[in-house]
């Protein structure tokens, strides 16, 4: 990753390579760790940039800051940290792990 004139964060300058430049680029945020691991992506890694890493191993490069974006309105509106997770309503229900989830609506 190339050296940026501000402060910018790893996250950030991961979403400004990937968002404005259109460079290969993953954003781990809480969202996108969380997700990783209740779906079974990456194994109890709660570090972004470790997440980024094992992400780099099984998506294509083109598709990294789609999925992020994807991970975060899935995170949001499906598979939620503070209320129980809609695992009825999932798309990836059937491939899911469900790592840390104890619902009735998880099945």
């Amino acid at each position: 990753m190339p050296c940026f004139p501000c402060p910018a964060g790893r996250k950030s300058a991961n979403l400004i390579m990937g968002d404005v430049f259109g460079k290969p680029a993953i954003v781990t945020d809480t969202h996108c760790i969380r997700l990783c691991n209740r779906i079974g992506l990456v194994d109890g890694i709660s570090r972004s940039e470790k997440v980024e890493m094992e992400l780099w191993k099984i998506v294509p490069p083109e598709e990294g800051s789609e999925l992020c974006h994807r991970l975060v309105d899935h995170g949001r509106a499906v598979c939620t940290a503070r209320t129980a997770p809609y695992c009825d309503k999932c798309c990836l229900a059937d491939i899911c792990k469900k790592e840390d989830i104890n619902y009735e609506n998880c099945t």
